[in-house]
């Protein structure tokens, strides 16, 4: 048994972790179980700190095998699989986290890391290369499985098998290495020369060229080279232009390899082109090839499952029984809930973040859903207990709040009788400042209000200065962000409010008839449905993502329900939805009664843990694309507002006060869970073409259901027209798939009008025929 070493954190399941402190020597079963315990890497790095650039050394290599490419039983790797695959080898496998358990929808299947010591190797890039060839040859190992830096979860309920074996992995990799790799789905070439006759391009016209050091190395040449050639005799056949090419890509090997090894490569790999392609039905002809080009793949960003377990317990049971009743993704209620925690402790309690700045506690959330998904079904439970609140504290303080509305006209009219009866001597000057001075010391009890729907940015400031600066918009339309873009202003938007109610700061407005409002520190939290037109049109137009408007919102893009439904749902039990109520009802009474803020703060492993979280978010700003920087710039503030709202709910339903303790490392760790799933649904956001990208993936099943070369547009416009408004939307599809050479729009001369016709390009049916 060949022994290596491993390195272990103290932690287990910790995603944002960077350093591995402890060295474990593995000579068995059993030392490596006792270490796969922990998240654990397998090379030693400078400081601890697991870094690419930190590599010292490492004396094993890991894979993960996670059979997540087929569904069918018979093609997942198994073990025994390995054992053929690596004989003679050392290795050893231990089963992961979610070993035979369902994940992501997917049916339980073998989930597990191999382990094979290694002679240790002191370079990055050798390490790489390893794990590089050793992927190229094995390709159900994961994909990033040639980072230095890999990490593993711990399992503390692993099983770990050793296979026995005398040879290290590098050897046997090298021996492979010159095998030609066989283009996928084809049978090997043979390995001797065709002796059919030559085609045009002379033999001799392949020439070894100079060398670009660096690029293929000794190893990998042979591979390499072969795949190149069969790729470019199915692009361009057998010519002078695939010939060029191959020539031109040899210039990669390094060490150069000699023209007759070149010449053979090239032979072997006409050889299957002729038998195997050329030949086949449906194989299209490069000449045709060219006139179309390649198809350039429809990429659909797909969120991970929302983790609304990671909610506190009463929220999460109520968002799981939410989305079941209403039919509705989880995403949905659990952004909107945020929105709602925000309003009901915003302003009245603040968080200090770990460099000391303090936090408001607004949401603004927005979730995007096309029609007919029960988004207003949605917002009507999630804010039940707001709407109760407000009408009992109005039924409660009715009396009160009409004889304060009376008393402020009484104070008006004692100015307008002083003002008329000003005649210049002191006596009546002194009675118009005493009734001046009445009316502006006077604090008028206005009815409650908690909730707002569609409202102006004039009449949202007026509301703010009525009910203790704080309000929360929710609705399941979008028009308040029409309301921002300034739908009733003539003169420019009015987004000012809205960026200063989600910071907190102080806002000043002047108008000629009004008299002049102020704001110290104005709180807004939004719980917003709308449909993606509005959210690729309004909401992350150029302006409001230049102004800091759109890094503000927290997004969600649930997938689409409907469809899919039920004719009836089961009727949630009474007991969440009640809970729910009762502690957001408590935490509001608690709330408004509140004249001064409270700050929270972070325990000391809650802070800790945020140090480290704070890198994730800070390295997508510089990894992401540029509508998402200022989404990833706040992200990690949005985390400490979400674990701050998780620990004043759970403290309110479990009758603390929130101030008089720290924030748990708990509530923290579950924040960042929810904010890094809500990162992708902002990349979904961002990324703006996914709506047409479903759209057009659509048209596609329609075009595959068809079966046709060629297909009239009148004929697809009549099996679509449920699906787009009218036929410029279509338009705009069809043309997406038309840069992306799925298709092409032409038209066709008739007896009468013109008519378009769609071209389906043939690669489309190949590649779809392949994938089924």
């Amino acid at each position: 048994m060949l022994t290596f070493e491993l390195f272990t954190s103290d932690k287990c399941g910790e995603p944002s972790n960077k350093f591995y402190k402890n060295k474990r020597i593995i000579n068995n079963t059993d030392d490596l179980k006792a270490a796969v315990t922990f998240d654990h890497v397998a090379a030693a790095y400078k400081k601890n700190e697991r870094k690419n650039e930190n590599y010292i050394q490492s004396n094993c290599v890991m894979f993960d095998v996670d059979n997540t490419d087929s569904d069918t039983p018979g093609e997942w790797i198994t073990t025994d699989i390995l054992r053929a695959d690596f004989p003679g080898i050392c290795f050893f496998t231990v089963t992961s986290r979610n070993h035979m358990k369902e994940k992501d929808g997917k049916a339980p299947r073998p989930k597990y890391h191999v382990y094979f010591p290694i002679e240790t190797i002191t370079g990055g890039g050798e390490y790489t290369a390893l794990k590089q060839r050793t992927k190229a040859l094995f390709t159900y190992f994961d994909k990033y499985a040639a980072d230095t830096a890999r990490f593993f979860f711990g399992n503390e309920n692993a099983e770990v098998l050793y296979f026995e074996g005398d040879s290290f992995l590098a050897g046997y990799i090298e021996s492979l290495a010159d095998v030609v790799i066989t283009p996928p789905g084809e049978e090997a070439p043979t390995p001797e020369p065709p002796k059919t006759p030559q085609p045009e391009a002379p033999a001799a016209s392949i020439q070894a060229a100079p060398t670009v050091p660096g690029q293929i190395p000794a190893g990998e040449r042979n591979a390499t080279m072969a795949k190149f050639a069969f790729t470019m005799l199915k692009k361009y056949g057998d010519g002078e232009k695939s010939r060029r090419e191959f020539a031109e890509y040899s210039k990669k090997c390094n060490p150069p390899l000699e023209v007759k090894e070149l010449q053979t490569i090239w032979e072997r790999a006409v050889n299957a082109y002729l038998q195997k392609i050329a030949g086949r039905e449906g194989y299209i002809p490069p000449k045709e090839y060219a006139q179309w080009g390649e198809i350039q793949p429809i990429e659909i960003i797909h969120p991970p499952l929302f983790p609304f377990a990671a909610f506190p317990p009463t929220l999460a049971a109520f968002i799981q029984s939410t989305s079941e009743y209403t039919q509705t993704a989880p995403e949905m209620a659990g952004v909107l809930i945020l929105g709602a925690l925000g309003a009901v402790f915003q302003q009245k309690y603040i968080v200090e973040s770990i460099n000391k700045n303090m936090e408001q506690l607004s949401i603004y959330a927005v979730a995007v859903s096309p029609p007919a998904e029960r988004k207003s079904e949605v917002i009507r439970h999630i804010v039940k207990p707001f709407h109760k609140y407000q009408t009992v504290y109005n039924s409660d303080n009715k009396e009160e709040i009409s004889r304060s509305k009376v008393k402020v006209k009484d104070l008006r009219a004692a100015i307008h009788r002083a003002e008329n009866k000003l005649d210049g001597t002191d006596e009546k000057r002194e009675i118009m400042n005493a009734a001046q001075i009445a009316y502006d010391n006077y604090e008028q009890k206005h009815p409650l209000t908690l909730i707002a729907d569609d409202t102006t940015s004039e009449a949202l400031i007026s509301l703010l200065v009525e009910n203790g600066e704080r309000i929360f918009i929710a609705s399941g339309e979008g028009g308040v962000f029409s309301n921002m873009k300034g739908r009733y202003k003539q003169a420019g938007d009015d987004i000012e409010i809205y960026l200063k109610g989600h910071s907190g700061d102080y806002i000043s407005v002047h108008r000629k008839s009004r008299e002049p409002e102020i704001l110290n520190t104005p709180a807004i939290s939004l719980a917003i449905c709308v449909q993606p037109y509005i959210v690729e049109n309004v909401v992350v137009d150029e302006e409001n993502t230049g102004k800091g408007l759109t890094g503000r919102i927290v997004f969600a893009y649930p997938a689409a329900r409907a469809g899919t439904r039920k004719p009836i749902s089961d009727t949630p039990p009474d007991g969440i939805g009640e809970k729910y109520r009762k502690v957001i009802y408590y935490a509001l009474k608690k709330t408004v009664a509140m004249t001064e803020s409270k700050t929270l703060t972070l325990s000391p492993e809650a802070k800790a843990y945020a140090v480290e979280y704070f890198h994730i978010p800070e390295k997508r700003i510089e990894d992401g694309m540029e509508r998402a920087k200022s989404w990833n710039g706040k992200a990690f503030g949005l985390s400490i507002r979400i674990a701050a709202l998780f620990h004043a709910f759970q403290c309110c339903e479990d009758g603390k006060e929130p101030a008089d303790t720290p924030i748990s490392a708990e509530h923290m760790k579950a924040a960042a869970e929810v904010a890094e799933c809500l990162a992708v649904h902002a990349q979904k956001v961002f990324a703006g073409d996914d709506q047409k990208s479903n759209d057009a993936l659509y048209l596609l099943g329609r075009i595959k259901r068809y079966g046709q070369k060629q297909i009239t547009k009148s004929k697809m416009w009549y099996g679509v027209k449920q699906k787009f408004k009218n036929t410029e939307s279509l338009n705009h599809v069809l043309l997406f798939l038309e840069e992306r050479a799925y298709i092409k729009v032409e038209t066709v001369p008739t007896r009468g009008r013109p008519a378009e016709t769609i071209k389906v390009n043939p690669a489309f049916f190949i590649e779809t025929n392949q994938n089924t």
